[in-house]
């Protein structure tokens, strides 16, 4: 009789490693999560005014800003210091000078970092209008062998009716392999404000399967543990976001979740030790 494998677990770091003033959806942020032993990287995606894909968490730069060491001159961009994404060009975020020569990072330049690493990732789509052809033109052009990947990219969004356009626009793209039910590998597609819970929770699932969609990643009290079974025999994967409480924490591994999203990748992969399992090995960068 063989042993099973190992469980795989997803050890997403949410927006990286970006404490004590760091660029937050950083190179930099980045690598330090992957140190720290996460296996996926979430990122927010917003667009800017020359329709670019940037990695920005809010609506505005202007919490990027105070960790800036220099802003650029708006006389020379013609471009207020502050205020919406969308307000401003790819030349002038680039422009903005961050600790340790941090830069504001395109979604194409994420994309790359993935494939160098072999890593991961969630794309959070924080908006949807004229996002999402240039979001596949970005994925085609980075090539990436999704097969090499410690665990899958999934590009996710509270807008779910914006999740299904994206999965009509990927079936008309050849050039992008997708993930499909069960296991096969490719670009995939997840799932995050909608509750799982009960009868109503049993049949999203069931559509989920359907589509081909890879899973949820979401604030964990949208995800019931009790489905987390069904989930599996859909296909179907569950990544919650928790907050340091081990306790909690414990209640999601004994309910066979497959991994954690988190602002603290040490802790999460203590938890899952303390629990008996095998968290994934430190990378050797």
């Amino acid at each position: 009789m063989t042993e099973p494998e190992p469980k795989q677990w997803v050890i997403n770091s949410h927006r990286g490693v970006f404490k004590s003033g760091q660029l937050e959806n950083s190179a930099q942020s980045y690598v330090d999560a992957l140190l720290e032993g996460a296996n996926m990287l979430e990122c927010d995606v917003r667009r800017t005014k020359d329709g670019e894909l940037v990695l920005i968490h809010n609506r505005t730069i202007d919490g990027v800003a105070k960790h800036a060491t220099k802003l650029p001159d708006p006389a020379e961009f013609g471009e207020r210091p502050l205020g919406p994404v969308r307000d401003h060009t790819l030349a002038y975020l680039k422009a903005m000078e961050f600790p340790e020569g941090a830069k504001i990072m395109t979604v194409a330049e994420f994309l790359a970092f993935l494939k160098q690493y072999r890593v991961g990732a969630q794309v959070e789509l924080k908006e949807i209008a004229g996002v999402l052809p240039k979001l596949l033109d970005d994925v085609a052009a980075a090539d990436i062998d999704y097969s090499t990947l410690a665990v899958p990219i999934v590009i996710t969004s509270f807008n779910w009716t914006g999740i299904l356009r994206l999965r009509k626009l990927l079936l008309r793209r050849p050039d992008i392999p997708r993930h499909k039910f069960p296991d096969m590998p490719g670009l995939a597609l997840g799932l995050q404000a909608i509750k799982v819970a009960g009868a109503f929770g049993r049949w999203i699932l069931r559509r989920c399967q359907k589509r081909d969609i890879w899973g949820f990643c979401t604030y964990y009290k949208w995800l019931s543990p009790a489905l987390i079974g069904y989930a599996h025999h859909c296909g179907v994967r569950f990544v919650p976001r928790v907050p340091d409480d081990e306790s909690l924490i414990g209640v999601y591994i004994r309910a066979d979740v497959d991994g954690f999203e988190t602002n603290n990748v040490p802790f999460i992969r203590d938890c899952i030790t303390r629990a008996g399992f095998e968290v994934p090995p430190l990378p050797d960068l």
